[in-house]
């Protein structure tokens, strides 16, 4: 059986919170923001910017190698 949990974390890393709080400022300001998701993609913005290998689909912000440890 796989565990979900753990299958989660190896999948998606997480990027630093410098780099979550320069993202989401700029999504903060981008016109595709409408309350708390991105109409370009449909994503949980709070969620997208804080996965290191995701991507802005505007390329306002690319995917990062700098991660959470």
């Amino acid at each position: 059986d796989t565990d979900v949990a753990s299958y989660n974390i190896e999948r998606f890393k997480l990027t630093t919170h410098e780099i979550r709080t320069e993202r989401r400022t700029v999504c903060n300001e981008c016109p595709s923001r409408k309350v708390f998701l991105c109409i370009e993609c449909g994503c949980i913005i709070r969620g997208k910017t804080a996965v290191a290998q995701e991507k802005c689909p505007l390329d306002k912000w690319l995917p990062t190698e700098k991660l959470n440890n």
